[in-house]
């Protein structure tokens, strides 16, 4: 279980990478097309979108962190994206 969570956790990590550094247009467009992120009803525009890319990334990335506390890269993206809260409770 603890090398199939390791990769869950890259997986994820992954996954909130690519959804931080979309573009608010793209965040559009995977909201209008894909049901695959969270909280897609808070808005229509660029903006909200590039909001609930970013929630969605940072929960991936909690995700990350939760399966495999020595991912230290999910660690690190977590609290820059965070300001340091909320960082799966390393410390």
């Amino acid at each position: 279980i603890n090398s199939i969570n390791a990769y869950l956790s890259k997986l994820y990590y992954g996954y909130g990478t690519i959804l931080s550094e979309l573009p608010p247009s793209d965040c559009l467009s995977l909201m209008i097309e894909e049901s695959l992120l969270m909280d897609t009803k808070k808005g229509t525009d660029e903006s909200s979108a590039k909001m609930v890319c970013e929630s969605n990334a940072m929960n991936a990335l909690r995700l990350a962190v939760d399966l495999d506390g020595n991912n230290v890269v999910a660690m690190h993206m977590l609290a820059a994206m965070t300001g340091g809260e909320n960082d799966g409770g390393e410390g």
